[in-house]
Parts: C-alpha cells; structure tokens; sequence
C-alpha cells in the first residue's frame, strides 16, 4: 500500500472535456507508515509533437556515408505545476491512513482536439510526482483527452452547394465517336459522421463509347510540419467510396444516390501550427483503356455539430466519446462557467440525436422583440414635456435684462442707430445742443453737465436734460420691452475729428534711441 497503489480520478467519467471546461481530480492513497518528502505536486501539460525521420546518404571521398535526419516541431498548449502539499524545499511528514488530495485545472478555450498518429500527436496528460530528497521521484500518470466541436453553422460558406460539369470527346485512330456530359451535384459542403450525402447525377452520353462507371470518394488529407531540420509530410486515405454505372452508348442516366460519412474522430486542429486536416470529395469517370478518364475534386467540410434543417434527425455516432461529467460535491470547482464564444455542452453530445428543435438562431426570439424596443416609446430619452430649453425659461428671458432699464450702464439704443449717428459725423434732422456739428470750429464748445442737469441714458453720448420740470430739448425712443439689447461699444475718449497737429520745433528731430549715443552724449556734456 501507498502512493504507488493509490489512483487519480477525475470529474470526467470517461476522461474527456471541452475546451472551456474545468478538469477538476484528486489524489486518493493509502499510508501506512509515515512519509517523508519535501512535496507533492501535479503537473497538467498539453502539447503538440511532431516527429519523423529521414535517410540520406552523401560522398566522402571514395564512399557512400549514410546517416539521419530528425524532423521535429513541439508546443504547447497547457502548462501548470500545482503543489498538493509541502513545497520545493524543506521536509514534509504524512502521517499513516488514508489520503485524499484534489485539484483543479481551467482548459484554455483554444486548445485543439486530441489528435495521435505515427508522425505526430497532440496529447494531454496528468502526472503526480513525490519529490523525495536525495531519492528517485515517484511519479504516477494519467491521460485525458479534449473534444474541440466543429459547429457547421458557424462556417457560412458550407451551406453553398457543390457542382461538377464533365464534358468528354472521345476519339479513336483520329475518328471522333461522340460526346459524353455528366453534371455530379450535392446540396451543401458540409457534413457530420453519420450523415448521408445525397449525390445528384445526370449523365449524357451521345457517342458510342461506353462509361464503365462513375466513382465518388471521400478523402482525407493529412499534412505534418516540422521546424527542426524543416520539411513537411504529406498523407492521403480514403475513407469512403460509392461507385455508379454503366452508362452505355448513346444513352441516359440520372441517379440519386446516397454516400455515408463514416464514423471517424473529427478533430479540430485550428489551433495547431503543425498538423492540418482537410477532407476531399472526389469524383471519378472510368471509361475503357484507350481513352481517357476524367476526375475532379473539392474540398468539403467534416464536422460534429450539423447544420440546422439538415438532416436533423440523424444520430451521433461518437455520443460515448463525448464528455461525460460526473456529479461531484458542492462547493468544488464544476460546474464551470460558460465560455463565450464556445458550443455549449449540451448543444450537440449528451442527446442521442443531432438536435432539430433547438436551433442555435432561434426565430422566436429575436434579438430586440417586437414588444420590448432598446427605447420604449413611453420613455423617450428627451421628453417632450421636459425640453432641456424649456420656452418659459429663455436663456435670457425679457423680464430680467442682463442690465435692468433703470440702471442701465449703457444706452438702450444700439450703437449706432439710423437716426443717431456718432457724434463724430453730421446728424441729420438732429441738432446738437450747445454745440456745432463739428467741435473744434467757431461756436460754443460742449458744456459739462452741471448738478442740476442730469444724464439722458436713452440717446446719444453728450445730450443733457435738466432735472427739473424743464421739458427736454431732445426726445429719443426707447427700445420695446423685452428686446435683445445688445452689448454697447463704449465711445472713444477722443474724437473721430482730426486734431491739429503739433508745432513743430525748429530744430530737427532727434535720432532714434541708441545706447551708445546716448552714453556719447552724455559724456560730452561732463567735459
């Protein structure tokens, strides 16, 4: 008894998950004598390997010397070391009885399907190591594998049909003996092991030469990669035949046969740089020796979840190699939580039949339904009673002017008013009080207003008004109530009128300002 007869078990029953999920395991052994170890831990690793070699030979001088050439390529996809107990260093004791250690490991939503073969494989793996001081480690391993769905849906173009038009002229000795024309149809391109693919076929034949038959295969094609020492291997297999005919001399035949796609493992390797595998349908027209054959080929799509209103009812063959979770515990790690942009688990495995009523694009549930709009029409995101400027709140409502009328800074009227011109050009039909239109010439100059006058705030800068019951000498209108009053300009100190120039002194000007003149100068005047 001990760790050599103890067992990993996994929440899996048949040790195989989808990408996305969560591994979840433990450790089960018995003791019975204590253990000393500096600690356990389990290692979780998923990883691509390619391999194969090569014989070559070259010349050395008077001989042949052969030798090999290794082709390799590796990555990896998982890679975590957990400890279950103790550590890297420092002695840990277990004590006897009986010992249950788990674990938990997410699987990242891009690793590619399990995949072995002779020239390359991709493999996941458990180990569970002892780390013994100053011993040999005890190791005890487990594999697991990954099923990557490949959801036809998701690849449009598969819903688009496939055509082969053959046009043959057959010749014997340089003596024509007529034409043959054969259209071979299939509705989609994409398929799932289980399925029937329904081949349409017309064949013409309008010359005296027989077509012994007509072959549809299914082929698949494998291609390896290495990077150490790089090169690539190439390997094609058949995995599915039908074969129609004869179709004799100046005849016809049309046919509906039906080809099955064979139970096989789909793997889907996206996700791997190394390892591409693709499938072909092949058609082939077998006439006698001495002519021709005629053959062409398309790539077609394998996948494992079909598409929806095709073939719907068809069961799948590989339900027992599809995950299998167990029910565990509460609070432990399953189950995980949905992955997006992931096939759901229960959408094509764990149903005996490919799904037809449950349709990844339901039409009853449209995105936005008709009842529930994204914005309701009773809840508009700008109300209509509430504007963000209501109009009994203008922004400048006329009742409270930025300036109130009776302590206006500034006139009421606009600058320059058609009837008001600036004080520095004639005003028609307007005389200027105590003053001539132009100041500066013969006449009395403008008057400061004294305390017993008092500014006028409706006109024009420079009329005065006395306080008393005196009527005014000029009447200028206001602007109505409420009016936009716009800002202003205050009026130049000076005005617009040209001021004589200065006299000018006999003597010529001086010389624009420079230090050193200026210190020459002032020298000069000190001697």
């Amino acid at each position: 008894m001990g760790f050599s007869d103890g067992r990993i078990i996994l929440n899996s029953e048949n040790g195989v998950y989808y990408p996305g999920q969560r591994l979840c395991g433990r450790l089960e052994f018995d003791q019975e004598t204590v253990k000393t170890f500096r600690g356990i831990y389990v290692k979780i690793k998923g990883f691509c390997k390619i391999h194969w070699t090569t014989q070559h030979s070259r010349r050395e001088g008077d001989r042949d010397v052969h030798y090999t050439v290794t082709h390799e390529s590796y990555e990896e996809y998982i890679r975590q070391k957990i400890y279950l107990a103790g550590s890297d260093s420092g002695d840990h004791h277990l004590q006897p009885g009986h010992h249950v250690f788990s674990f938990e490991c997410p699987i990242p939503v891009n690793c590619p399907s399990s995949f072995e073969d002779s020239d390359g494989h991709i493999r996941y793996q458990i180990k569970i190591v002892v780390d013994r001081a100053f011993k040999l480690d005890q190791e005890k391993m487990a594999l697991f594998r990954i099923v990557a769905p490949v959801d036809l849906n998701l690849i449009p173009s598969v819903r688009e049909p496939i055509a082969f038009d053959f046009q043959q002229s057959f010749c014997c000795w340089c003596v024509s003996s007529g034409s043959a024309t054969t259209l071979v149809k299939l509705p989609v391109s994409g398929f799932c092991p289980g399925q029937m693919m329904p081949i349409e076929v017309s064949c013409t034949n309008n010359s005296n030469v027989e077509i012994e038959e007509i072959v549809f295969m299914l082929t698949r094609e494998t291609t390896f990669r290495a990077e150490m020492e790089p090169d690539s291997r190439h390997r094609e297999e058949d995995i599915a035949e039908l074969k129609k005919g004869p179709v004799p001399g100046n005849s016809s035949r049309n046919w509906v046969v039906e080809m099955l796609v064979p139970t096989i493992d789909v793997p889907n390797l996206d996700s791997c740089r190394f390892i591409d595998i693709n499938y072909k349908f092949k058609v082939n027209i077998t006439v006698p020796s001495c002519h021709e054959d005629e053959s062409d080929l398309c790539y077609i799509t394998i996948g494992t979840i079909p598409l929806v209103g095709f073939q719907d009812d068809v069961g799948n063959p590989l339900q027992d190699q599809l995950p299998k979770i167990q029910d565990i515990p509460q609070n432990t790690c399953y189950p995980p939580p949905p992955v997006t942009n992931q096939p759901l688990p229960n959408s094509y495995p764990n149903v005996p039949q490919y799904p037809g009523n449950n349709a990844p694009y339901p039409g009853a549930n449209q995105p936005y339904p008709g009842a529930i709009q994204p914005y309701p029409g009773a809840n508009q995101p700008y109300p209509g009673a509430n504007q963000p400027y209501p109009g009994a709140n203008q922004p400048y409502p006329g009742a409270n002017q930025p300036f109130p009328a009776s302590n206006q800074p500034y006139p009421n009227n606009v600058p320059y008013p058609n009837a008001n011109m600036p004080a520095s050009q004639p005003v028609p039909n307007v005389p200027y009080p105590n003053s001539s239109p132009y100041p500066g010439s013969e006449g009395p100059k403008f008057t400061v207003p004294t305390a017993g006058t008092t500014l006028l705030k409706a006109g024009d800068f420079g009329f005065t008004g006395h306080a008393g019951p005196a009527p005014d000498p000029v009447t200028i209108p206001l602007l109505p109530q409420g009016a936009n009053v716009p800002y202003p300009r205050p009026a130049s100190p000076y005005s617009a009128a040209t001021a004589p120039e200065p006299a000018t002194p006999d003597c010529e000007p001086s010389p624009a300002y420079n230090p050193n003149y200026r210190e020459k100068d002032s020298t000069n005047k000190q001697n």
